[in-house]
């Protein structure tokens, strides 16, 4: 976010791990990228439906939101792209600061991960 402009804001993507070596960086819409695939979008809560990025209203429970479940870890963009690994996981996050606004400061207050088991 924007410190001067909260409307202004950077996409944040996520990719999980079952080392702690980092993917190699991707724009996760780019499918000409061989690397995208392993990156998610990640959502605020607030996050509305976008039509001009293509981004849907954050819903609770949406694929893109699990990063692990009884089946595994999320290791795709597909809903289905789970599969077993032994922890620990590693969580990577990346920002894409081509739009950015330079100079300027970007920061958030809170970055949090829930856990729901059911």
């Amino acid at each position: 976010v924007d410190a001067g402009n909260p409307q202004a804001t950077l996409p944040l993507a996520w990719s999980i791990k079952a080392s702690a070596i980092a993917p190699s960086a991707a724009d996760p819409t780019n499918a000409g990228d061989t690397n995208s695939f392993q990156w998610l979008l990640l959502q605020d809560k607030k996050t509305p439906a976008i039509a001009s990025e293509n981004t849907n209203a954050f819903t609770n429970g949406q694929a893109f939101s699990i990063v692990k479940d009884n089946l595994g870890i999320h290791f795709g963009q597909r809903d289905s792209d789970f599969g077993a690994e032994t922890p620990p996981n590693f969580i990577f996050l990346e920002s894409n600061f081509a739009n950015a606004i330079s100079p300027r400061v970007y920061k958030t207050s809170t970055l949090r991960l829930e856990f729901f088991y059911p």
